[in-house]
């Protein structure tokens, strides 16, 4: 069983955008700290950076492609949220592939000499040598490489300290050169993040066949450091700093938000708190997409090609309520010519979780009210699996009636009868177990439970419980639990602040996370947001409610606070506590509450007060009003186009 620890060595800022870096180089931290100025550097920029020992995880595996795959299902599972990506050497190889055809999503990228072997043919035949330039001089591997690629008329391959004929090294060299950087333009022409590489002009490998990648897009460099050898963070870190600098310089942080305000109540509180990010002047961008019950009436799509688009360019997603139907009334909303033709309406909150493959479900919960006993917690819920995975269906299929036995199903006969089963897989459990602990270690939580029934459901339960334990066990610093569902419900009433990360899977998960949305003070404070491989969205818990739509009198509270959670995702976490500070203050305050919480506040009025606590407590001027309503009806006019 592999230990995270032994492979992996954490710096920076815990709550900073994330930098992930893959390196062969990490047994030589000790030994002169070869990259310490970039660790510096991200650590002073903000960054939470992870170092990870790029053969440590694959060792012993000689095939780039393998290697390659290895590390994305370890960096999906490990690292769900990647703000810049940097690869050192062998590392730089693999997450080019990476970003190629498995982490797109990723923004920035940085190669410090950082090969380019992508061909077929040196992903089929030369996959060993990719690991042996790491451990062996650059001629030799470079002789073996070339024969490698074209080996003599004979077809032999000589040693690697053989020596190869005269002038066939330059030759090949050069036939290599040209391949490669055919390669080069092409490895990650269709990744939209931004890329630079660096390089030594004295590092051995470029100096001796010269591969410095074409810059596939404008925002795709490569620069040639002079007077410097394989490593220039060490050998040069002033020029290697100045170019990182200049390559990351303010777009680091800049992020695209797509805002799809949905239906009903769930447009109205997504306009009502959209103009906080005017007014923390965040580099934010803001793009409005169409979702919901009108694009399924109009177009039997709930989620327009075009919007799917916009996703997949997104950084995040906010999301309003949306409003769902059964399968019946669906069908009676569509437009006429668009009935009677199989149009089957499909969630949109389950074809995203779905096609994005977004696994966890968060649900933050803590104490927002003063007279409440300090607590935080957060539910976290597998989204992908469980009793919610699909498999719900009327009638006993013939293939079932020796297994699904019940003296019930006699009774009524097979017609009268449905089924749903419950699918937990180890991966999925391993996905969302270690992510629990994974959050737990970032975000200061002591302890994780995970909620089920395994006295009751024994064959899936004891699965859980056993990976549970297995994965607990490469975390000693976390108090990890088992307890009933049911168990876990009546303490979260009870004694809330006893829990700190509960993970469950699908249909648990849902209760639980509704359960303590209301210890929390009702779902009209609920924010979650929904991680994984693809674009993540976040949004407020509560229901679309169409009876209240246009009315004033919804909490806009749960999208303040969503925003913040989003915010925290993106590296914001300053202007996350910032909302939340500020909702908590207006709910204290008792001024300008909506009704539900007892008062008579409008939707707007509300969002108002919190957005004058925002802004350090002073009273919005008549002209901040009038900015902020400007804000609000440029965004309903783009929402209503």
């Amino acid at each position: 069983m592999l230990n995270i620890n032994e492979i992996r060595v954490e710096s920076g800022k815990p709550n900073g955008p994330r930098a992930v870096m893959l390196s062969p180089m990490m047994a030589q931290w000790d030994q002169g700290a070869f990259c310490q100025p970039l660790l510096d550097w991200l650590a002073a920029a903000g960054y939470s950076v992870a170092v990870y020992d790029t053969v440590g995880l694959c060792k012993g595996t000689k095939d780039l492609q393998e290697a390659t795959a290895m590390w994305a299902d370890f960096l999906r599972e490990h690292e769900p949220k990647i703000d810049l990506l940097i690869g050192q050497a062998y590392g730089g190889a693999i997450a080019q592939h990476l970003l190629a055809d498995e982490l797109a999503y990723v923004p920035a990228f940085v190669g410090i000499s950082a090969p380019t072997y992508c061909d077929a043919k040196l992903r089929n035949s030369l996959n060993e040598v990719l690991i042996e330039l790491t451990e062996v001089s650059a001629e030799a591997g470079l002789k073996k490489l070339l024969w490698r690629i074209r080996p003599d008329t004979d077809n032999t391959i000589p040693e690697v300290e053989g020596v190869a004929p005269q002038g066939t090294v330059e030759r090949l060299a050069t036939g290599l050169q040209q391949l490669q950087a055919a390669d080069a333009r092409s490895i990650i022409a269709n990744y939209r993040g931004k890329a630079l590489w660096l390089y030594g002009s004295q590092s051995r490998l470029v100096s001796t066949i010269n591969i410095v990648p074409a810059p596939a897009r404008k925002d795709h460099q490569s620069v040639m450091l002079p007077e410097c050898g394989m490593h220039p963070f060490r050998d040069v870190p002033d020029a290697a700093l100045r170019s990182l600098e200049k390559f990351l310089h303010e777009d680091t942080l800049k992020k695209k938000v797509l805002v799809l305000p949905g239906d009903g109540v769930g447009a109205e509180v997504c306009h009502a708190a959209l103009p906080v990010f005017n007014l923390l002047n965040l580099p934010v961008t803001l793009e409005i997409g169409q979702i919901g019950w009108e694009c399924w009436r109009n177009g039997a799509e709930p989620i327009p090609a075009e919007t799917w688009q916009k996703i997949t360019d997104a950084d995040a997603v906010l999301l309003g309520a949306i409003t769902s139907k059964g399968k019946q009334d669906a069908e009676k909303e569509l437009l006429p010519e668009l009935q009677g033709k199989n149009h089957q309406y499909i969630s949109p909150l389950i074809q995203m979780r779905q096609k994005l493959e977004l696994f966890a479900n968060i649900r933050p919960v803590y104490s927002l009210k003063a007279e409440q006993r300090p607590f935080r917690c957060v539910v976290l819920r597998e989204n992908t699996e469980g009793l919610y995975c699909g498999l719900d269906r009327r009638g006993i299929p013939d293939e079932y009636r020796n297994w699904v036995k019940h003296a019930n199903i006699d009774r009524s006969g097979h017609g009268d009868v449905a089924m749903s089963v419950r699918i937990v897989t180890r991966f999925g459990l391993e996905r969302i177990i270690r992510y629990a602990f994974e959050y737990a270690t970032k975000n200061n939580y002591s302890s994780v439970t995970w909620a089920d029934k395994p006295n009751v459901l024994r064959e899936s339960g004891q699965l859980s419980s056993d990976i549970f334990w297995e994965i607990a066990a490469e975390y000693p610093a976390i108090r990890a639990e088992i307890h009933n569902a049911d168990a876990v419900a009546l303490w979260l009433v009870q004694r809330p602040e006893r829990f700190g990360v509960i993970v469950a899977e699908n249909m648990y998960g849902d209760i639980l996370s509704d359960l303590a949305a209301g210890v929390m003070g009702g779902l009209g404070f609920a924010p979650s947001a929904n991680i994984g491989a693809g674009t993540p969205y976040f949004e407020p818990v509560h229901g679309s409610a169409p009876r209240m739509a246009n009315r004033g009198k919804a909490n806009p509270s749960a999208m303040f606070l969503t925003i913040g959670l989003m915010l925290e995702h993106l590296g914001f976490a300053r202007e996350a506590r910032r909302i939340n500070q500020a909702v908590a203050s207006v709910i204290n305050s008792g001024e300008a509450l909506t009704y539900d919480l007892g008062g008579t506040a409008t939707t707007l009025e509300m969002a108002d007060k919190i957005l004058e606590r925002i802004q350090s407590g002073l009273a919005l001027t008549n002209s901040r009003h009038a900015e902020v309503k400007v804000v609000s009806d440029f965004i309903h006019s783009l929402a209503e186009v």
